[in-house]
C-alpha cells in the first residue's frame, strides 16, 4: 500500500522527518509503518495480518530533534486477505539448470519456506526459515531430474502458513564439471587443492597433467571422489595443462577442458602450524611439506633483533608432526622456519613472522550484571530510536544476541582493559582500541593474530558509535529503508553482509518475540 502527503503550505518549515503511523483507537498507540526525509515522498507500507481492524492512520511530521510537529489522521478499517504467489518459475517450464525462486506477499511475513516435491520420487524437501525479501537458488542435480511441484509458504508473526499455488515443472539438467583450484596461466609453487564441481555422482575421478606440445598425458591422483592437493615437484617444470576426468554411475566419461599452468621446476619446503603474526601461548604443532623428498628437517627460531637463531627441534622426521613448546628461554624470537635437505643442498621455508606470549591472557567480560541489561540496553535504543527512527526493538536484540546479555564484552587480552564495545566493531573508537583475537588462515591452518578493536569511554558511546555505521556506511543503504520495522530490518541486515550466520534474522525475531522487545516500538501523539 503507497502513502503519501499532499504538499501544503501548511508543512512546518523546520520539518525534516515524516512519519506514518498506524494506532489503535482505544489507546492511541501503535508503531511506525513508513518513514523518511522527502515529506511529501510516496512510501510502500507492507501491513502486518495482525493489524486487521479499525485503526487510525497518521501522518506526523518531525524536527530535527525528534519533537513531533504537526500531521493529519483519518479512520481506515484494514482486511488484508492473505496472498502469496511464487516467482522465477511457470507452469509447464523445463528447468536445466540454476534457478531462482522468490516469493511476491502482500503481508508482512517473518519468514519463507520453499516447498519442492519430486513427483516421480514422491520425494519432499522444504528448505530452512528463508527471507522473505530474497532469493533462493535451487540448484537440482542431474539424477534428480524428472516432474516437480514447487510452491513457497510465508508465515506470519504468529508462524501460521500461508501458501502460494503449486507450480508444476520438469527439471531435464544436463551433465555439468567443472574443474577449480587453479585458474589460467597461474604459476604453481606451492601445494594446490584441485577439485571437481560437477552436478551429478561418480564413481571415478582422476586428476590429470598433459603436455600442450605432445598431448601426453599423466594421471596424478586417481579416486572415487573429494578434492586433491599437489605439490608438483622437480621433476615438472613448464607450461602444462592441468584437467579433471571422472565416470559417472552410467559408467560413461566426462573431462574438462585443460587449463595452462605454468611450473616452477624449484624444489620447495612449505612450513605447516603456524601463520604470520600468530601469537602463540601454548603448544602448537608444525610439520613441514616438501615437494622433494627430504630425510629430516630441522625448526629454527629467529630473533632479527640480535641476529640469533634457536634450534627447536634437529632432524626431525618430515612426515611426523613436532611439538613446539614455548618457553620463557625463547621470549623475543619473533620469526620462525624450517630447513631440509635435498641432493645435499639446504632448502628452507619462508620465515614466518610470530609473537610468543607467556603472560596472562584476558578473555571476553561482563560490562555489567545480566538481570540489568535488558533496561540498560532498552533505555539506550529508545533514545536511539526517537533520534533516528531505528527499530528500537531490533537495537535491543542486536546488543542481547552480540554480548550474551551483556556477560561477554571484549577486553584488551594482555592488560584485561574494558572496551566497552558491545558490537565487536574493529579499529579505533573513542578510547583507542583494545587488542583482542581475531582468525586467519595460513598454508591450510587456521589461527589466531592480535587485531584492534574499537574502545570507548562508556557503552553509550559505543551504541552510538553501532548506529553510526549503519546510518552511514553505503552497505546498509538498503537497511536504512527498512529499519522502523525489527522484522524487515532484520532480513535487511543479513542481505547487506551485517552478519555471516545465516540464522542471525530469525535469532533476533525470537529475542524480540520472547522478551515482547516489540513493546518498545510502540507510539502516539
Amino acid at each position: 500500500m503507497d502513502l503519501q502527503i499532499k504538499a501544503s503550505n501548511s508543512i512546518p518549515k523546520n520539518g525534516v522527518e515524516i512519519k506514518y503511523l498506524l494506532l489503535d483507537p482505544k489507546t492511541a498507540k501503535g508503531k511506525v509503518i513508513a518513514r523518511g526525509s522527502n515529506l511529501t515522498g510516496k512510501y510502500t507500507w507492507l501491513p502486518s495480518l495482525d493489524d486487521n481492524g479499525k485503526k487510525i492512520l497518521v501522518a506526523a511530521i518531525y524536527d530535527n530533534k525528534g519533537n513531533f510537529l504537526s500531521g493529519d489522521s483519518i479512520i481506515v478499517n484494514i482486511d488484508t486477505l492473505p496472498s502469496v504467489s511464487l516467482n522465477g518459475v511457470k507452469n509447464g517450464q523445463v528447468i536445466d539448470g540454476n534457478i531462482s525462486l522468490s516469493a511476491s506477499i502482500n503481508f508482512l511475513a517473518s519468514y519463507v519456506k520453499y516447498e519442492i516435491i519430486n513427483l516421480n520420487k514422491n520425494k519432499t524437501n522444504l528448505t530452512t526459515e528463508l527471507d522473505p525479501w530474497g532469493p533462493y537458488n535451487w540448484s537440482p542435480m542431474v539424477d534428480e531430474s524428472g516432474n516437480y511441484s514447487i510452491k513457497v509458504i510465508a508465515y506470519d508473526e504468529n508462524n501460521k502458513g500461508y501458501s502460494s499455488e503449486y507450480i508444476n515443472v520438469k527439471v531435464e539438467v544436463p551433465y555439468k564439471l567443472g574443474f577449480s583450484g587453479v585458474t589460467k596461466d597461474m604459476t604453481i609453487n606451492k601445494p594446490v587443492n584441485l577439485s571437481a564441481t560437477r552436478n551429478f555422482n561418480v564413481t571415478e575421478t582422476e586428476y590429470i597433467l598433459r603436455d600442450p606440445n605432445t598431448g601426453v598425458e599423466e594421471v596424478l591422483k586417481k579416486q572415487g571422489y573429494g578434492s586433491y592437493k599437489w605439490f608438483p615437484g622437480p621433476e615438472y617444470s613448464g607450461t602444462k595443462e592441468l584437467l579433471v576426468r571422472v565416470k559417472d554411475t552410467l559408467g560413461i566419461i566426462h573431462q574438462t577442458q585443460g587449463i595452462t599452468v605454468k611450473l616452477s621446476g624449484k624444489p620447495n619446503l612449505i612450513l605447516e602450524g603456524v601463520g604470520p603474526k600468530q601469537v602463540i601461548t601454548s603448544e602448537v604443532k608444525l610439520k613441514a611439506l616438501s615437494n622433494v623428498g627430504i630425510a629430516s628437517v630441522d625448526y629454527i627460531l629467529i630473533n632479527p633483533a640480535k641476529g640469533t637463531k634457536k634450534v627447536l627441534g634437529s632432524g626431525q622426521n618430515p612426515s611426523v608432526e613436532y611439538k613446539f613448546v614455548p618457553t620463557k628461554e625463547i621470549l623475543g624470537y619473533s620469526h620462525i622456519k624450517a630447513i631440509g635437505v635435498y641432493n645435499g643442498k639446504a632448502i628452507e621455508s619462508e620465515e614466518i613472522p610470530i609473537k610468543i606470549y607467556l603472560g596472562k591472557v584476558y578473555g571476553p567480560k561482563p560490562i555489567i550484571a545480566k538481570d540489568k541489561f535488558l533496561g540498560v540496553a532498552s533505555n539506550l535504543a529508545k533514545e536511539s530510536w526517537k533520534n533516528t527512527g531505528m527499530s528500537a526493538s531490533l537495537q535491543t536484540a542486536q546488543a542481547i544476541l552480540e554480548t550474551g546479555w551483556g556477560q561477554s564484552v571484549p577486553v584488551d587480552k594482555y592488560t584485561g582493559k574494558s572496551s566497552n564495545n558491545l558490537f565487536g566493531i574493529k579499529g579505533k573508537g573513542t578510547a583507542g582500541s583494545v587488542i583482542s583475537n581475531t582468525w586467519e588462515e595460513y598454508n591450510g591452518t587456521k589461527f589466531r593474530i592480535d587485531a584492534e578493536f574499537r574502545a570507548y569511554n562508556n557503552i553509550n558511546e559505543s551504541w552510538a558509535n553501532h548506529k553510526e555505521l549503519l546510518l552511514k556506511a553505503e552497505r546498509y543503504g538498503i537497511f536504512r529503508e527498512v529499519m522502523h520495522n525489527s522484522t524487515q530490518g532484520a532480513w535487511a541486515l543479513r542481505r547487506a553482509g551485517y552478519a555471516t550466520d545465516s540464522g542471525y534474522p530469525i535469532k533476533l525475531m525470537n529475542i524480540i518475540k520472547q522478551y515482547k522487545l516489540d513493546e518498545l516500538d510502540k507510539i502516539g501523539i
